[in-house]
């Protein structure tokens, strides 16, 4: 009975407080309806909808979606608002209130499907909503990554394109995919900016202004320096960077699309041809057509990398692309907090390898020898000079001129001389060092030997054996003193005496020995 009692109190609450919404909706008295709404109420919200939908009372709706927590109705109000089709001015900013509600519930469904729905509105504000700053380690789930960038997309191309980089460069992924995707969009943005031609005119100056002069500093370096600030600059950097700095992609499909602008695009070419291992095909883009010895020396010192590590993290720290070296080249990040202390970077995708020491000399060898095609003189007598050490003396002669002066040859061979005198004396010492130490060996042993003595072991005779197999027609003995006395002869020719020979020989007449 008493529950009963109970049943029927709650009843007749939820009915009065219902009626009164409705009342206050259909009567304009908001402030009441409002006050109603903000304390503990009984409102029935399938009854009260309809009313409240016709009356306008939007925000109304809102307070009670809230109170109840329909958070799916309260995002599907808040759309309506936001994309007009209803109109409330007690609702200030629905959009922030959206964003601040899938921010606080942190439902991943929830938020990938709102997220895209403000992508097609706001790109920037629903990115922020699919891209969260991650505190953890993170499994990759390439499957759905794919797919959500797939449906971002289609919703916004230029949204899709930031989050393909978000992927890559803050969530570290290691998905060939994805790095493919990121590859081809990279080379997408720098053809479409080569169809305009003041962007082409531009990039073939820098070009022909570098290969005119004299530079010591590379030419990406050059390029970062003295281009204007613009999209097509970053564009284009970011290229260089990913190309250089990510070995996830397919070389072979990006080479045949950077053909599209071969005359302008040289040094992504030499990149390429450097992760494809065709090192003669890349110096000599550098050398020949870029006339970038800088790029061409630090490649055969990488063991093959056209980009440097210092040179990348330079050029990005100039145009604000620092994620993209932190996490493709393994750089730490750009220092910050108290007394320049910076957190702990992110893990890169690569790691800096150790240079083969063979694939080094092969390199410099093979840039030695375009220098020589190119017949520059001048950069060969320099790189002969800085790497004596990484070069054999006899390829080196066989592949200078005759016309060469003495004088460009005097420093490498003065080197490779000293050097391989410097090896003689000083196998000459480990050789003596090494006599010495064995000969104190044998004089610490020599008397332990003498104490211990020697055992001479003989092998038994067996008599009775041996005359068996004599008289059964074996083997004989080899025994000197049981061969018969005319078995050994020496002839003595007449008037020579008996003198032992030369070599332990003897001379003499024939004689017996018996």
């Amino acid at each position: 009975m008493f529950d009963g009692m109970l049943l029927w109190y709650s009843s007749f609450w939820k009915t009065i407080d219902t009626v009164l919404a409705k009342l206050y909706a259909e009567f304009e008295k908001t402030k009441e309806l409002y006050a109603l709404l903000q304390e503990p109420n009984d409102v029935s919200i399938p009854e009260v909808e309809p009313t409240l939908q016709k009356e306008g009372q939007y925000n109304a709706l809102c307070m009670l979606y809230k109170q109840k927590g329909e958070d799916l109705k309260l995002l599907d109000t808040w759309a309506k608002l936001i994309e007009g089709e209803w109109t409330d001015d007690d609702i200030q900013d629905p959009l922030s209130q959206m964003i601040a509600l899938l921010a606080e519930k942190k439902d991943k469904a929830l938020t990938q499907r709102w997220g895209l729905w403000l992508t097609k509105r706001d790109p920037e504000r629903g990115l922020k909503l699919l891209m969260p700053r991650d505190t953890g380690k993170r499994k990759e789930r390439p499957e759905e990554d794919i797919a959500l960038l797939e449906q971002i997309q289609e919703a916004n191309a230029a949204a899709g394109a930031q989050y393909l980089e978000y992927l890559v460069l803050q969530r570290r992924s290691s998905s060939k995919e994805l790095h493919m995707r990121l590859a081809n969009s990279c080379v997408d943005q720098v053809l479409s900016y080569l169809k305009d031609d003041a962007v082409s005119k531009l990039w073939r100056a820098k070009s022909s202004s570098y290969s005119s002069s004299r530079n010591e500093s590379s030419f990406l370096s050059y390029f970062s320096s003295t281009t204007p600030e613009s999209e097509h600059k970053r564009a284009r950097l970011k290229t260089i960077l990913l190309l250089a700095g990510s070995s996830l992609y397919d070389p072979n499909s990006i080479r045949t699309r950077l053909l599209e602008q071969e005359k302008i695009l040289k040094l992504e070419l030499a990149i390429v041809d450097g992760k494809l291992g065709q090192h003669r095909s890349a110096l000599q883009i550098l050398v020949h057509d870029i006339n970038d010895s800088a790029s061409a020396e630090a490649y055969c010192t990488l063991g093959g990398e056209v980009v440097p590590p210092k040179v990348a993290q330079a050029v990005a720290e100039g145009s604000g692309l620092q994620d993209w070296v932190v996490t493709l080249f393994g750089l730490p990040p750009p220092a910050k907090g108290v007394n320049g202390r910076g957190a702990v970077g992110p893990t890169p995708i690569t790691r800096l390898k150790t240079v083969n020491e063979e694939l080094k000399k092969e390199l410099l060898k093979v840039l030695l020898e375009v220098y020589m095609d190119d017949k520059q003189s001048e950069r060969a007598s320099q790189l002969l000079n800085a790497q004596a050490v990484n070069l054999d003396v006899l390829d080196v002669i066989s592949l200078v001129p005759s016309s060469w002066p003495v004088n460009m040859m005097t420093s490498f061979l003065s080197q490779s001389f000293r050097r391989t005198l410097h090896a003689q004396h000083e196998g000459k010492i480990i050789k003596n060092i090494s006599a010495g130490q064995n000969l104190e060996v044998k004089d610490r042993t020599w008397g332990i030997l003498r104490e211990e003595g020697a055992i001479i072991e003989e092998a038994a005779e067996d008599d009775d054996d041996e005359e068996s197999e004599e008289e059964d027609g074996g083997p004989q003995s080899f025994d000197e003193k049981k061969v018969p006395p005319q078995v050994l002869s020496v002839h003595v020719p007449p008037g020579v005496d008996l003198v032992p020979g030369v070599n332990g020989g003897m001379t003499g007449r024939q004689f017996d020995i018996c």
